[in-house]
């Protein structure tokens, strides 16, 4: 079954030369399927959301 939200080695950091929120991440959620993203302050968890929404890009 073809996965409804897809990434393949995804990373985001922040600023030009900031350090890495998200690197090398590989996530796919079959349809129906329910995921938790939880971590710590700072993690990424938000960033990984707005990656999967395509309201930021992969760099």
């Amino acid at each position: 079954m073809r996965p409804d939200l897809c990434l393949r080695n995804a990373g985001r950091h922040y600023g030009l030369r900031g350090p890495w929120v998200l690197r090398g991440v590989d996530l796919a959620v079959a349809p129906g399927r329910l995921v938790r993203i939880e971590g710590a302050n700072g993690g990424g968890k938000s960033t990984l959301l707005r990656l999967l929404a395509g309201n930021r890009r992969p760099q």
